[in-house]
C-alpha cells in the first residue's frame, strides 16, 4: 500500500504527469491504489517520455537524421497533446499507435 504525504486530486496527478520527468515523479508519488486514472496516465507519459529521450539521441549527423528527428519530435508531441486533452477531460485516452504498448508494457507500475 502506498502511504504518501501527499495527496493530489486524480486529474491533477494525470495532468502533472504529462510535465517532464519531474512531474511524473510528483505524480508517481502521490498516487494512491484506488486511482486507476493516474496510473493510466503514468504509464502512458512514461513512455512519452522515454520516446523523446530515445529521439533525442538520434544523431543529427545522419543523412536523414534531422528530418527524422523534426518528425518524430512532431509524432511525440501530437501524441502527448491527444494524452493531456484526455487527462484534462478525465477519461483514459490512449495515444495512437503505442498506447496499448506502454499499458502493457508498465502495467507493473
Amino acid at each position: 500500500m502506498n502511504e504518501s504525504n501527499i495527496s493530489l486530486d486524480p486529474k491533477i496527478a494525470g495532468i502533472i504527469s504529462h510535465f517532464t520527468i519531474v512531474g511524473w515523479f510528483i505524480a508517481f508519488v502521490s498516487k494512491k491504489d484506488d486511482q486507476e486514472n493516474v496510473y493510466f496516465y503514468l504509464r502512458q507519459t512514461l513512455g512519452i517520455h522515454l520516446l523523446s529521450i530515445a529521439l533525442y539521441w538520434i544523431p543529427t549527423f545522419m543523412f536523414f537524421g534531422g528530418t527524422l528527428r523534426l518528425i518524430g519530435g512532431l509524432g511525440i508531441f501530437a501524441c502527448w497533446v491527444i494524452s493531456l486533452l484526455g487527462a484534462i477531460n478525465d477519461e483514459q485516452r490512449k495515444i495512437p499507435v503505442l498506447g496499448n504498448f506502454f499499458q502493457e508494457q508498465f502495467r507493473n507500475l
